[in-house]
């Protein structure tokens, strides 16, 4: 019995949809780009969308990756999300410079 797509003879038993968030556009870029270079089965209906700030506001960069399947795929893009997520290191407090 299958449970899910099946991609290479192999049935994924985990689907998945997934949505967040940059308010950074370059790290959005670097996101999409590292996400496109993948290619991961299963992991293909991406979408953008972005909500323009204000002022105030920043802008809002959203990706949703909807119907994914293979686990694997979340580790993957939890990785591609690390890769691009600024690390504490490399922040400086501007108030401070």
């Amino acid at each position: 019995m299958t449970y899910g797509p099946t991609i290479r003879g192999r049935a994924s038993i985990c689907t998945w949809d997934l949505q967040f968030r940059f308010y950074d556009n370059q790290q959005c870029a670097k996101f999409i780009a590292a996400f496109m270079e993948a290619e991961l089965p299963g992991a293909d209906n991406i979408k953008y969308e972005v909500i323009v700030g204000d002022s105030i506001e920043l802008d809002e960069h959203w990706i949703t990756i909807e119907g994914g399947v293979w686990a694997h795929n979340l580790s993957t893009i939890a990785k591609l999300l690390e890769d691009v997520d600024y690390k504490e290191m490399e922040l400086t407090d501007e108030r401070t410079n």
